[in-house]
């Protein structure tokens, strides 16, 4: 497992293939310390709070879990379902249950510091009408895990070992549009869930 030095404790996205990793420890450092390079396009007209159940995952979904493929696949169904959400969503963090892990290495497809064993389905996928400055993706598990979310504009960011063994990104200018999650493991799969919030 690779780990950044100290001063590069924040999660930097880059085109893909690209990835973003930090270190720190507790939750609120998880969330005020990690930080991304915004990109270019990603602001967008502010929207009212607004919030939907998460889609029920499918039996098409379900069977993709462990199915070999050579690539991340963001158009196949999500193995936990879909959201839409708007800024200002409630609850938060929107928290939702999912297993990491799978038969896909991310490393060579991804390259840079992305790491980890995923599916090629994503874990869950939100669309989301931006209107905040800020957009975080978390994963907390007892398990050793990874983090890859296909941003709206095609970008490909990784993190790993953020808090512990627990990844994280951070959008500054979060784009509106749709975000593909998967969630990898080192080891063994572990159950995890996966986090989105705006607030620190």
């Amino acid at each position: 497992m690779k780990f950044l030095p100290p001063v590069l404790a924040l999660a930097v996205a880059i085109s893909a293939p690209g990835l973003a990793a930090a270190q720190s420890r507790g939750f609120g450092d998880l969330l005020s310390g990690v930080a991304r390079d915004a990109i270019a396009g990603r602001r967008s007209t502010p929207a009212t709070p607004n919030s939907n159940e998460p889609a029920p995952r499918t039996e098409a979904a379900a069977a993709h879990r462990n199915a070999p493929d050579a690539r991340l696949d963001h158009t196949l169904p999500p193995l936990e379902g879909t959201i839409t959400l708007r800024a200002g969503f409630e609850p938060y963090p929107l928290t939702v249950s999912t297993t990491s892990g799978g038969d896909i290495n991310a490393a060579p497809i991804l390259g840079g510091s992305c790491a980890g064993r995923v599916n090629s389905a994503p874990n869950y996928s939100f669309t989301y009408t931006a209107g905040t400055p800020l957009l975080y993706v978390l994963v907390r598990s007892q398990g050793d895990t990874t983090l890859v979310v296909r941003s709206p504009n095609g970008h490909m960011d990784c993190s790993d070992d953020y808090s512990g063994h627990n990844p994280a990104l951070r959008w500054d200018a979060p784009q509106t549009g749709t975000y593909h999650i998967w969630v990898g493991a080192i080891g063994a799969p572990a159950q995890a869930n996966i986090l989105i919030t705006e607030r620190q």
